[in-house]
């Protein structure tokens, strides 16, 4: 099949090689990329071209059919998936672009929410061998040694064995064809050995709704978003619904007919750490875990 029909055939047209050198040696994406200037392939280093125009997307494409080139190869997939993660990662850490993120469940809360890759790392290396002699396919680094290992997942999945030459390194397994689409957000297939993970919730205090008859409130509200008598007060439906600082509306069954409702509330912010005696006096608001 050719270069093209290969982009066609999984409709991923314009990611086929997700970066080129550029004239300077410096990765060049397609969308920064601009006719009449010099590409080179940074698998088989041969010439590359920039194509777009009304219809095509952006894209590189080699000028000569190349007689080897792994973009070419059954397994193309897989390595423009690991180019275009390295391309990122590489970008993020010389300040050229966004923080990749990893999809992540709150062991607190359980609900999933997006972490920035830490800004400890310095390097990304892509296909590194590990002492066991296994290749990770990247390999993330904090100037000391490696801190997690990216494993891009198109017809093998990390089973028991490769899992033991990894190293103990924490590591997470994505789908090719996510990380070609979007190197940005990480969706993990699978993952093992990160630290736990707490989202804002860790923060958050828990609000006791009180009822008063048209409507379910909250006292001592953080945003002042009502104030009656001069104490700050929020309406559950038309404020605490609306704000961004809610975490989540928790209702907790305590009998038959008795039930209990609470906002989780992240608005404290430091105060709940540096003065929970202060929240506690407002009398509903109850620092998180503490009954």
């Amino acid at each position: 099949m050719t270069e093209q029909g290969l982009a066609d055939d999984a409709n991923l047209r314009g990611l086929l090689i997700p970066y080129a050198f550029g004239a300077s040696g410096e990765r060049v994406s397609p969308r920064g990329a601009a006719r009449g200037h010099s590409y080179q392939c940074p698998e088989c280093q041969e010439r590359l071209v920039f194509r777009q125009g009304e219809v095509k997307v952006p894209h590189f494409a080699h000028y000569r059919a190349p007689e080897s080139c792994r973009f070419m190869s059954e397994g193309w997939l897989h390595i423009a998936a690991k180019h275009a993660m390295f391309h990122a990662v590489s970008e993020w850490v010389e300040g050229h672009g966004p923080a990749p993120q990893l999809l992540r469940r709150c062991e607190t809360c359980r609900q999933e929410t997006w972490q920035p890759l830490p800004g400890k790392l310095k390097t990304v290396t892509m296909e590194c061998r590990l002492s066991s002699g296994r290749v990770a396919d990247l390999v993330l680094s904090n100037g000391s040694g490696p801190v997690a290992l990216v494993e891009i997942y198109d017809t093998h999945a990390v089973d028991e064995e490769k899992e033991k030459d990894l190293c103990g390194i924490p590591w997470v397994e994505l789908s090719a064809t996510e990380a070609l689409r979007d190197p940005i957000h990480w969706r993990p297939r699978m993952s093992s050995g990160l630290k736990p993970f707490r989202c804002r919730c860790a923060s958050a205090v828990r609000m006791k709704a009180i009822d008063r008859g048209c409507a379910l409130h909250v006292d001592g509200c953080p945003m002042r978003a009502r104030v009656w008598r001069g104490k700050p007060y929020a309406n559950v439906m038309d404020d605490c619904s609306a704000c961004e600082h809610l975490i989540d509306l928790v209702h907790i069954e305590r009998g038959e007919d008795d039930a209990e409702a609470y906002v989780l509330c992240d608005g404290f912010g430091k105060a709940c750490a540096d003065n929970p005696a202060a929240l506690q006096a407002a009398g509903n608001v109850h620092v998180k875990g503490t009954g």
